[in-house]
């Protein structure tokens, strides 16, 4: 099934002081001794950092931005009133740039003891990039003993002037018992615009906090349903908000930590990959990146890698052909990495939510995004744009080709010679990367991509290479994950399997997964409308023949060969359901076909000749 996320999260980290002692907090104890500051100089780089971050990876489309510490107003007050509007300037102008405008989400706990910040947040309130953003959980002893600090808590809510104010509920045991219309009631008249619903984060002090305050599933959809119920029109709430716009307008899901990059910059510029991990536990990959190193953008591309593959790869059992699967992957990243930390809670429902997804997808009544249609009019408008700005005869690029093993290791693969437009994967675990995470990165950078057939285990022993063993056939995991991203779409650009060697990978692996799935695709479109045996017919991997598989059917309807060496003969047959689906697919792609040829058809005109006329007599004597 597609998986797509597009989001770039960044978190700045400008102290790790905190007046505050959470018994949850996901931030490692001894790192609130830090002393460091951030200076602004660090922040000028993050921000231009990031802008070359943006124009490199072609995959991202949307980016957030959020400042945070320890307690961001432990900073000189005089340090944010120089670098907040700074900051305000770079979001709002890189919010030019980009189809949904991202925002600055300053992150305090609201227990201010200099009370000018409190000037300074409503002079920036009404700025359409500041966004407050604090958080509330009851048991947790963030407001001290019996919570003798949260009547002072609510009194600072009230003195600001802000138009937006985003309230973290953490969903714990606690928080379930007081339900959501407590919730609603509580903060709303206290100017709280937005809820922001998140699960514990199983790091830091909070791995101690985990299991005896950790909520089921099933009790987290149910809080959601009375929030939702009992909010004003004029509030909003993650993750529902969020459920919607994914169903209505097929958007992607990332609220639950699911972001392309989630970076984490700390105030000496060191970077890693995921604000909720620090010190020991931060995720790092084997380069050590600073945000003043010039080569920034490209190493963490490379160092990401790793975070990526899993968000758009890992799942849990019961994710398997769940139409919500291509917006939710899956559910709260750090759920999916450890998934025997959540099995105790997920009786009556997923990792996911999907109780609350089923919830939103009822309040819309049946105004879903229509996945085969938005497929179509966007293949439709890109055969269009392609016939459009396709080059001259003879005026395309040149493509050089590199193996990896030519490559002397890490620093040779990230700092490729600009002509080198082709990468072959020769080796199983190349540059500390895996397969599956190489192929992010080289489809983040836009390389084409093609894989030998001896890692794919058609022949060849291993053999040495200049930079170590070339091993010659890669673990049965990634190569079903290389495969199953490859035609379900996953990556934009990266598409390293042949038609032969896809046909030869699934008859050599019966027993995976996805290749069932595609044994299956293929032999619905083979017999769709013809008259079989009576009876359903039932695919073994558990097939939908929906557009929840859209991406699949199509890359196989391009392929008729393949769709023929794939095909099984089953008894049963199709229902009309299926049929009528598979039928109106088939339509759209052979208007898109169409399309495209016929694009073809008229640059080839343009690009012709202008042909040679006879001269009339006149014109003959003059020559």
């Amino acid at each position: 099934m597609h998986r797509f996320i597009n989001q770039l999260n960044v978190s700045i980290t400008t102290n790790r002081g905190c007046n505050l002692r959470c018994e949850h907090c996901y931030i490692m104890p001894h790192v609130f001794k830090d002393p460091r500051r951030m200076s602004f100089d660090t922040v000028r780089q993050v921000f231009d950092q990031v802008e070359k971050l943006y124009e490199l990876d072609g995959n991202l489309h949307e980016v957030e931005w959020e400042v945070l510490g320890g307690e961001t107003t432990l900073m000189p007050f005089e340090w944010w009133e120089e670098v907040l509007p700074y900051m305000l300037d770079r979001v709002e102008a890189f919010n030019q740039r980009l189809k949904n405008p991202g925002s600055l989400n300053f992150i305090s706990n609201m227990m201010i003891q200099d009370s000018r910040y409190f000037d300074l947040f409503n002079k920036y309130g009404k700025h359409p990039a500041f966004s407050l953003y604090t958080s509330w959980e009851p048991d947790t002893r963030r407001f001290g003993a019996r919570n003798k600090l949260f009547p002072k808590f609510l009194e600072n809510l009230d003195r600001l002037d802000v138009r937006s104010i985003t309230l973290d509920v953490i969903l714990t045991q606690a928080v379930m018992e007081l339900g959501g219309a407590w919730v609603i009631d509580t903060f709303v008249p206290h100017g709280i615009t937005d809820f922001s619903c998140k699960m514990l984060s199983p790091y830091g002090s909070g791995k101690a906090f985990f299991a005896p305050n950790m909520t089921s599933f099933e009790a987290m959809s149910k809080f959601l349903g009375e929030l939702a119920a009992a909010k004003p029109a004029h509030v909003s709430y993650t993750p529902g908000d969020e459920m919607l716009s994914s169903l209505f307008r097929g958007s992607s899901f990332q609220c639950n930590g699911n972001f392309y990059y989630d970076l984490s910059i700390e105030p000496d510029g060191f970077t890693h990959f995921n604000a909720n991990q620090t010190a020991e536990e931060a995720a790092t990959g084997g380069l050590e990146i600073r945000i003043d190193d010039p080569d920034w953008a490209r190493k963490v591309v490379y160092e990401n890698a790793r975070e990526a593959a899993g968000k758009l790869g890992l799942k849990h059992p019961e994710c398997h052909q769940c139409e919500y699967l291509r917006y939710c992957n899956a559910g709260w990243w750090h759920y999916k990495v450890d998934q025997a930390l959540v099995r105790p809670f997920a009786e009556g429902d997923c990792a996911g939510l999907r109780r609350h997804w089923d919830e939103k997808r009822v309040s819309l009544d049946g105004s879903i995004h229509d996945i085969s249609a938005g497929i179509h009019r966007k293949e439709m408008r890109a055969a269009v744009s392609a016939g459009s700005s396709r080059r001259d005869v003879g005026g395309g690029p040149s493509r050089t080709v590199v193996a990896e093993s030519e490559l002397l290791g890490v620093e040779t693969f990230l700092a490729l010679d600009p002509d080198v437009t082709a990468i072959r994967i020769d080796r199983d675990i190349a540059f500390g990367k895996q397969i599956t995470e190489r192929l992010v990165y080289l489809d983040a950078l836009g390389f084409e991509v093609s894989i030998t057939d001896a890692i794919l285990g058609f022949g060849g022993e291993g053999r040495e290479h200049g930079t170590g063993p070339c091993i010659s056939k890669a673990d049965d995991g990634q190569l079903e994950t290389v495969l199953l991203n490859q035609v379900c779409g996953v990556h934009a650009r990266a598409t390293p399997l042949s038609d032969n060697q896809v046909i030869a990978l699934a008859s050599r692996n019966a027993q995976w997964t996805f290749v069932g799935m595609m044994r299956d695709a293929a032999t619905a479109l083979a017999d769709e409308g013809q008259e079989r045996d009576d009876g359903e017919w039932n695919p073994d991997s558990g097939l939908v023949l929906d557009a929840r598989n859209e991406e699949m059917f199509r890359w196989l309807l391009e392929r008729p060969h393949v769709v023929k060496a794939l095909a099984e003969c089953r008894t049963g047959r199709i229902t009309e359901v299926d049929t009528a689906y598979l039928t109106g697919l088939k339509r759209r792609v052979g208007r898109e076909r169409a399309a495209r040829a016929s694009m073809t058809a008229t640059e080839a005109e343009k690009t012709q000749p202008m042909p040679t006329l006879p001269l009339r007599r006149s014109e003959a004597v003059l020559a």
